[in-house]
């Protein structure tokens, strides 16, 4: 994966799943439970948030810029290598220098954008890289005001399992 953007700071967002009758059957000392990967950004490495090593998990962080990118055009190159695992690419999330028109561009507004309003029991949830809103009663909303077009993907807790 070799996109080109030009933004102050960019993420990679992934689902992975880890078959454990995999794991407990192997007798290899050398067994790599987790997939190895790598993420670049122009040749430079960035800080890998990494995979929880969880059977499965949903949007984990698996690497970022930890400093602001220049103004110029970067490339971003993922490799990963996969070994006894599925991973499912969710997102790469970049925030745009304040001159790229974003005319036609997908905006993510996640749950701590203070536009949101929410009503009813909503509680924090921790899902081993980033904090979500958590809602287990009917009747649950969320207010937002916006303009332009919308989708909304309520997330699972967890991938389907291969």
């Amino acid at each position: 994966m070799k996109p080109n953007t030009t933004g102050s700071t960019i993420e990679v967002w992934v689902s992975s799943h880890i078959d454990n009758s995999i794991v407990s059957s192997s007798s290899d000392p050398n067994f790599k439970m987790t997939p190895s990967w790598s993420c670049l950004v122009d040749g430079f490495s960035l800080l890998g948030g990494g995979l929880s090593g969880n059977s499965s998990s949903n949007n984990e962080l698996l690497c970022s810029s930890t400093v602001p990118l220049s103004s110029d055009p970067h490339q971003l190159l993922v490799t990963i290598s996969q070994g006894y695992s599925s991973i499912w690419f969710d997102s790469i999330r970049y925030t745009p220098l304040s001159n790229v028109p974003l005319d036609n561009a997908t905006i993510l507004v996640d749950q701590s954008d203070p536009g949101i309003e929410y009503d009813g029991q909503w509680s924090l949830a921790f899902n081993g890289t980033q904090t979500n809103k958590l809602s287990q009663s009917a009747g649950e909303k969320i207010k937002f005001d916006f303009t332009g077009k919308i989708e909304i993907r309520p997330r699972r807790y967890s991938p389907i399992s291969v």
